[in-house]
């Protein structure tokens, strides 16, 4: 406890280093020695909260095993059911006030520890030690023990400690996840916070499938579909009210639904679903003052059910988000003008989608949308916006709209074949205008 309160209040990596030394040393005592108690952990914790880990804990040998076996001998250990007595070592057994305490210490000093950029060799030596720990089922036993429990600081810190040790990990490590991962969702005692870091290692272990046999691939496809599935089952729906208490699991829902998206076969079960309508996680995502993290991966979504199947359920997606995605126009944030207008073009490429009147109020918005491609030489999003108009504004706008975009496109031709106006651009803005001219 002395040692404890040092290290917290001078803040020093010179004493935490042989600290350091000291607690791995009790945490590592062999089978028939004296285990480890809570103030073993606590200390452990303490540390982990201090930065610069390579000067004072990672230069000791044996940091990974020995947190392994610390982890392993915490998940195993049964308590009496008491809240009262006994501790770690007592010989009636532990109780489980002082168990949930050293689980929840000892997760929390590992989420520290993956989190304050460790070495790569021991980032993915850590992965390759712990992440089968996490998962358990071994020999018949449940999956995911710690998400189980019913002490919710150790739920939440195992789910942010697993988000930290995949994220970076190499992709053949991820791969041990794909078969369980997906039950660890469907644990009834999961919070917002700790559902929203499961999420996060979802889009992972999607991510790292689908780079390790391909997005073409069943494997990959039956994941991905498994994750739609579940994410907007009615009973994901029913278990996660008020929604208001699940802000951050809405966003993370938004993440995997476009990781799952990129998968062949996909589009249509993400349309069926409901994520793009009304009350749909995807849907809510598609607005200008929301989480723009959110929002973007919302139109990335949209963008890749335009391009599936050749674009044949353009006509499906406009549908549910053609004036969602319209709104976005005017007040969308510049780092995701690129994808919007992007996914704009592609609905607009179909003939029946160009045709609806929704697009008439937002001519001045597209039009300044283009004018921003050509300020900033966003090149392919110039391409992209001038072949939009072409497909949904002649014969709509009015005279001041045409003369506001003519005179645009008289000063974008007049360099033509420089670097603001090559080839592709030029051809776009001469079939416009020659459009606004008939």
């Amino acid at each position: 406890a002395v040692l404890e309160r040092l290290v917290v209040e001078s803040g020093s990596t010179e004493l935490a280093r042989p600290v350091a030394k000291f607690v791995l040393r009790r945490l590592s005592l062999a089978p028939g020695e004296r285990a480890p108690e809570v103030i073993d952990f606590r200390l452990l914790f303490s540390l982990t909260l201090l930065p610069k880990h390579e000067e004072w804990l990672w230069c000791h040998s044996g940091v990974t095993a020995t947190m392994a076996g610390a982890l392993r001998h915490l998940t195993n250990i049964n308590s009496t059911g008491s809240n009262s007595n006994g501790g770690l070592n007592s010989l009636t057994g532990p109780s489980q006030t002082a168990l949930d305490e050293a689980r929840s210490l000892l997760m929390g000093a590992l989420w520290n520890a993956s989190m304050e950029a460790p070495p790569a060799r021991e980032h993915t030596a850590m992965g390759q030690a712990l992440l089968p720990l996490l998962m358990g089922g071994q020999d018949g036993s449940p999956t995911w023990p710690l998400l189980r429990q019913h002490d919710e600081a150790v739920i939440v810190r195992t789910a942010t400690c697993l988000f930290h040790l995949c994220n970076g990990a190499p992709v053949n490590s991820l791969e041990q996840l794909r078969e369980s991962f997906w039950e660890a969702l469907e644990l009834p005692r999961l919070n917002d916070d700790a559902c929203s870091h499961l999420m996060q290692v979802g889009a992972l272990v999607l991510d790292a499938t689908q780079h390790h046999h391909g997005t073409d691939n069943p494997i990959s496809t039956g994941g991905a579909c498994r994750a739609i599935t579940l994410l907007t089952s009615p009973q994901w729906a029913s278990s996660r009210k008020p929604r208001e208490a699940w802000q951050r699991s809405r966003a993370a829902e938004v993440l995997v639904l476009l990781r799952a998206s990129i998968c062949a076969g996909t589009a249509e079960l993400l349309l069926d679903s409901g994520a793009l309508r009304p009350d749909g996680s995807a849907y809510e995502a598609l607005v200008p003052t929301g989480c723009q993290h959110g929002t973007g991966a919302a139109i990335r979504l949209a963008g890749h059910i335009s391009i599936a199947d050749g674009g044949r359920l353009r006509q499906r997606l406009a549908s549910q988000v053609l004036d969602r995605l319209l709104n976005l126009v005017e007040n969308v944030p510049h780092a995701l003008r690129d994808d919007l207008v992007c996914v704009l073009h592609g609905l607009s490429r179909e003939p029946s989608v160009a045709e609806a009147s929704t697009w008439v109020k937002h001519i001045p918005s597209l039009i300044t949308l283009a004018e921003w491609a050509a300020q900033k030489r966003r090149i392919q999003s110039l391409a992209c916006a001038l072949e939009l108009l072409t497909a949904v504004v002649p014969r709509r706008a009015d005279d001041r709209e045409q003369a506001w975009l003519k005179a645009n496109l008289h000063r974008l031709m007049g360099m033509l074949g420089t670097i603001s106006c090559p080839h592709e651009v030029g051809q776009a803005a001469q079939e416009l205008f020659s459009k606004l001219a008939d």
